[in-house]
């Protein structure tokens, strides 16, 4: 028998990629930290943490047939194009955010992948994810308000 070769069929659970979002969702707790207004801040934040959690888990939300749905006449493709080239000038403004989003994105792309790879159910891996987030973000601003 090839029992020896083959690899286990049962879940492993993807440590090193929950403690690299854990550690991404930590500094930008750490960064919303700073700012004043500190509910609207982590309204925002949690907010944005269900947002990225929900399109990275949930496979309705698939920005293909978005963008498909924008790219139908050549006057929503124009208004897309302005509307990206805005942002492009935003993002290159701010790049120290853009910079964490980005971490944030593919951190959660990985664990995302991890857990799916691992053969964790939807619901399993979308409050994984959620949980995980919000403990870093919670994390991060302790630290930050400590120091």
């Amino acid at each position: 028998m090839l029992l020896s070769s083959s690899r286990s069929l049962t879940k492993t659970f993807p440590w090193a990629a929950l403690i690299l979002l854990f550690s991404a969702y930590s500094t930008v707790g750490m960064f919303l930290a700073e700012f004043p207004f500190i509910w609207v801040n982590w309204t925002l934040a949690i907010a944005g943490v269900f947002l990225v959690t929900m399109v990275f888990t949930f496979p309705q939300f698939q920005s293909k047939q978005w963008f498909s749905h924008w790219l139908r006449s050549d006057t929503s493709a124009f208004i897309l194009l302005v509307v990206a080239a805005a942002l492009l000038s935003v993002m290159l403004l701010w790049i120290h955010i853009f910079l964490k989003l980005v971490t944030i994105l593919a951190a959660e792309t990985l664990t995302r992948l991890e857990l799916s790879s691992g053969g964790f159910s939807v619901v399993k891996s979308f409050w994984l994810l959620m949980i995980t987030a919000l403990l870093g973000l919670t994390l991060g601003w302790s630290v930050s308000s400590i120091i």
